[in-house]
């Protein structure tokens, strides 16, 4: 197992990240096998499930805090390592379409439900960042389904990535629609996000996002025209989205466009947004103000946790 390099913090910078989870793995029906960490709620403190979809170069071992701040409140937290990342040693970086995105969430908590004989509710999924497509997406496929089934109670999108500042060029737009009419799904393309400053302004995190040996710096044309699936299956059906959805923005993002961001959700007219600004860079979890994201998310949760 490839051990992530820890910071050293003072005491009363962050929260403690040594806390990383358990590690599982299941098959999809593809035959695909994908690892997850999980942080476990005291039983008789458990107050629902939290699994969550992560950003493009990220993986589940970026936000042991958030994990253990969930767990302590009460939640059990599923976080996966999406398909090509993190801990996914094959096809590293890569998609070939966009259901199976989706179905991936589908069929772990299918998975999750098998292992363990009591209700996974009250659910919530989340997506960070660029993972905010597919849990956006999972969530406008099968809303009624995760309702009735899963009792799912919420989505939260936490800086999402759903209108990115940085996004293909139209002449790069026009490339890729040419791999996909050639069936080339295997290019690799760099990901254009090499600056850590782009994810924080934390000198410590910067070193550690560096120095990750499980962080993706490619991606396939196949991924990235799945990643534009996602966005026409959001396009075309956010107005159908309803229930109560958290949304966290960093004001300082570099990475999103939180105007443009806000310009779309505003489409969800039957969802009940709730949503809070936190004055820093893009990922929350790399921030002094990670603890303040953490509780207003806990609180929005208890919320819609309620019977």
């Amino acid at each position: 197992m490839i051990e992530l390099p820890q910071p050293n913090f003072p005491a009363s910078s962050v929260a403690n990240p040594a806390a990383s989870g358990t590690i599982h793995f299941f098959t999809t029906s593809d035959g695909y096998r994908i690892a997850y960490r999980q942080w476990m709620a005291h039983s008789a403190d458990r107050r629902g499930c939290f699994v969550l979809c992560h950003g493009i170069q990220s993986h589940s071992g970026w936000y042991t805090q958030l994990g253990t701040s969930l767990a302590q409140a009460g939640y059990n937290v599923v976080f996966p390592d999406r398909r090509g990342s993190g801990l996914g040693d094959l096809q590293r970086g890569h998609a070939v379409h966009a259901d199976r995105l989706v179905s991936d969430v589908w069929q772990l908590l299918a998975e999750l439900r098998r292992k363990r004989p009591e209700p996974l509710g009250p659910l919530f999924i989340a997506g960070l960042s660029w993972g905010a497509k597919i849990a956006l997406a999972t969530h406008l496929k099968w809303q009624h389904r995760l309702e009735t089934e899963f009792n799912c109670r919420g989505l939260a999108l936490l800086y999402p990535g759903l209108v990115p500042q940085i996004k293909p060029n139209p002449i790069q737009l026009i490339v890729l629609k040419g791999l996909r009419a050639a069936n080339i799904l295997q290019r690799p393309i760099s990901i254009p996000l090499s600056d850590p400053a782009l994810f924080t302004r934390m000198p410590q995190w910067q070193n550690w996002i560096a120095r990750d040996p499980l962080a993706l710096h490619q991606v396939t044309s196949g991924f990235l025209l799945s990643g534009l699936a996602l966005d026409r299956i959001i396009r075309n059906q956010i107005g159908q989205l309803s229930g109560p959805v958290c949304v966290h923005l960093a004001t300082q993002d570099a990475i999103i466009d939180n105007s443009r961001t806000r310009d779309l959700l505003a489409k969800a007219t039957r969802a009940q947004l709730s949503i809070q600004e936190f004055s820093d860079a893009h990922t929350l979890e790399f921030s002094p103000l990670a603890s303040q994201h953490h509780q207003a998310l806990i609180d929005w949760m208890q919320r819609n946790s309620a019977d």
